[in-house]
């Protein structure tokens, strides 16, 4: 029994022994690692961004007059030429004042006829010397002042028929109704906008770049311009300004585009998609995933002799899933794509 029991003990020690050598000696896998192998990409650059239709110029109008509306004659959308009524005031005061000035170029009127009939009659007597120098001179000063007189209330009498004539509103230009910013019974006020007319004989499309695109896109950039209301409709555009600050509501650099062929049928406010298209050329294109997590400035793992280097890179315009690197990479480099997350400098790697 005693022997049993020592060779026990000697098996198990000598199964110890054994397992902490093999340990011991066991060789660390390197981390396996996905790669792919750098070739440059014949691809054209394309960015779309959506935009709205604007018409070239809007302009806001108002009365001249202070007054309350009582007619509206156009709603948001109608199309308008020069001299269409859009709305108008109460008009009762501004004719009232017509009828006085009226009222006073007639009585005018009447005291000019018979100036001029006494002068004419005062002349002939001057004539045949049955009156002075003195007594002519006196009615030629009655006549000149009722010619002065009725001058001036036919001054008057032409205010207020433009004062009556400002109470209705009429279009500037041939153009399309934009924004109405007032309805019947409103009170306004002279020069307060009322109705915008939108120029519609030059559309635009304006969108909306980022700081990082609007180097791309330059004033005289060309695109193609679709329409979600006309799917079948397409037209041609060119970069007309961006905007040298940004909106400070978004962040971002308001651009427009004027349309050349805009389809007949298309509305302003309509959504347009704008699409860029760049000269074709090579490109270098890796995954979002290349890009290493560990470091602060752009910058991918190069597998050189089984081992991986950070490499430092310029990257461009990003195109969905991938990424474009202008600087940094060459043809035939072997770049980590996927389980790069703990990976070091100098560091052994499985393919």
């Amino acid at each position: 029994m005693k022997h049993w029991w020592q060779w026990l003990m000697l098996t198990v020690l000598c199964l110890a022994v054994w397992g902490c050598g093999k340990s011991s000696t066991a060789e660390v896998q390197p981390p396996l690692v996905k790669t792919m192998v750098i070739g440059a990409t014949e691809t054209a650059a394309e960015n779309s961004f959506s935009g709205t239709v604007h018409g070239r110029t809007e302009s806001p109008l108002g009365f001249q007059i202070p007054g309350k509306i009582v007619h509206k004659f156009v709603q948001s959308g109608d199309r308008v030429q020069t001299g269409d009524p859009l709305f108008s005031l109460d008009a009762n005061d501004v004719e009232a004042q017509v009828d006085a000035a009226q009222g006073q170029v007639d009585a005018a009127a009447a005291q000019l006829e018979l100036a001029n009939k006494t002068l004419a009659r005062m002349e002939t007597l001057y004539a045949q010397d049955a009156i002075s120098a003195l007594k002519i001179d006196e009615v030629r000063s009655k006549q000149q002042l009722a010619q002065a007189q009725y001058d001036q209330a036919q001054a008057a009498l032409y205010r207020a028929q433009n004062q009556a004539s400002f109470a209705t509103l009429r279009a500037d230009r041939d153009g399309v109704v934009g924004m109405i910013m007032a309805e019947i019974g409103q009170v306004v006020g002279a020069g307060m906008p009322v109705v915008a007319i939108v120029d519609n004989s030059s559309l635009d499309v304006q969108i909306s770049l980022t700081e990082k695109n609007i180097s791309d896109y330059p004033v005289g950039s060309s695109a193609e311009v679709t329409f979600w209301a006309l799917p079948d409709q397409k037209s041609t555009a060119v970069m007309r300004e961006v905007s040298p600050a940004p909106n400070p509501k978004t962040g971002t650099y308001d651009a427009k585009l004027t349309l050349s062929d805009p389809p007949a049928q298309l509305a302003l406010g309509s959504t347009a998609e704008v699409h860029f298209t760049g000269a074709s050329g090579e490109q270098i294109l890796v995954p979002l995933s290349a890009l290493a997590p560990q470091s602060k400035t752009p910058a991918v793992w190069v597998v050189r002799d089984e081992k991986v280097t950070l490499v430092n890179v310029t990257t461009g315009a990003y195109r969905g899933d991938q990424v474009e690197i202008t600087s940094g990479l060459n043809k035939g480099d072997r770049v980590v794509v996927a389980g790069a997350q703990n990976l070091t400098e100098g560091q052994a790697v499985r393919i």
